[in-house]
């Protein structure tokens, strides 16, 4: 997990840590500073979340560094609630891009926040489940947990 003094700017499914401050360092072009604690109230919500007492997260996102595209694609992105699922087409539409369907699949792919910002809930237009940056077994798991069912 990282954080801006914006808010969180990232949660990685990528234990090695050097290719994560890497990785922000280039986008950020700033001083990181490695904390081993955990970042207090995310990785409370993500606790609650985990042991489904949480719905809804109430962190403040720090979305800067993405492209006005990726960002209209996230905001459509965390509309859909828990428990809920919606189509790559229908985030799309949502985001003011009907044809962007494959488009929005790489920001998912791509999402600086999964869990928080819900990609696992996003599937194909047949309704099945597709690629997950954490891998499928992770989504049906994160779904499951929701009660959403396959």
């Amino acid at each position: 997990m990282a954080t801006t003094p914006i808010g969180i700017c990232r949660i990685s499914f990528d234990s090695n840590l050097e290719n994560n401050i890497a990785e922000l360092a280039n986008t950020f072009k700033g001083e990181i500073v490695e904390k081993k604690e955990p970042l207090g109230k995310l990785s409370s919500e993500l606790n609650e979340y985990f042991h489904g007492k949480r719905k809804l997260f109430n962190v403040n996102l720090d979305l800067g560094s993405q492209t006005d595209f990726t960002r209209n694609v996230l905001y459509a992105l965390s509309a859909v609630s828990y428990g809920e699922i919606a189509t790559y087409k229908e985030i799309a539409i949502q985001a003011g891009f009907p044809k962007g369907a494959r488009a929005v699949g790489r920001v998912m792919n791509q999402n600086p926040v999964p869990i928080v910002l819900p990609c696992h809930r996003i599937v194909g237009s047949n309704r099945k489940l597709t690629g997950y940056r954490g891998g499928t077994k992770l989504k049906q798991a994160l779904l499951a947990l929701e009660e959403v069912s396959f």
